[in-house]
Parts: structure tokens; C-alpha cells; sequence
């Protein structure tokens, strides 16, 4: 039950930082979620726990789509296409 309401409580959090958070930060956390994520999944491999980790690398993917989804293309720059290549390596 404890778990329960900390992990509620750490999601009122993480809603609230977004909210207020500028999109540089929004971007630095998705890629801190993306690392956390294939840092859990690398765990996951460790103890053939092998739908945990099909679970963890499917949202460090959404992460990675959502990040590539959000370049601007037209004002971007190079700066746009060297980040559209590097999510695409990821």
C-alpha cells in the first residue's frame, strides 16, 4: 500500500516538473528517462527477465520517436539534422 501512494506521489511530481519545465528541460528529461530505461533494460538482460526488458526498450523507443517528432525541420538547421540522424543511430 505504501508503494502504492509513493509511486503516486512521484507521478504528481514528475506532472508537476513538466508542467513548469521550459522545452529544454522537457528535453533533457525525456532523454534522462530514455538512459534510465535502457539502463533498467541492460538489467533486465542480466536476469533473462526478457518481457521486462521488450517492455523497457519499447519506451525508451516512443521516447526516442516523440524526441525525433518534435524537430523543426524549417528552423532547425544542421543542428535538426544532425539530432534527426542521432535519434536515428538510437
Amino acid at each position: 500500500m505504501y508503494s502504492k501512494g509513493a509511486n503516486q506521489y512521484r507521478q504528481v511530481g514528475a506532472t508537476s516538473e513538466v508542467a513548469g519545465a521550459d522545452p529544454h528541460r522537457l528535453i533533457q528529461m525525456l532523454m534522462e528517462g530514455a538512459l534510465t530505461r535502457m539502463s533498467q533494460a541492460k538489467g533486465m538482460i542480466e536476469v533473462k527477465n526478457h518481457e521486462g526488458k521488450a517492455k523497457l526498450l519499447g519506451r525508451v523507443m516512443d521516447i526516442i520517436s516523440t524526441l525525433q517528432s518534435s524537430l523543426d525541420h524549417n528552423q532547425g538547421g544542421d543542428i535538426s539534422a544532425n539530432l534527426d540522424r542521432l535519434y536515428d543511430y538510437m
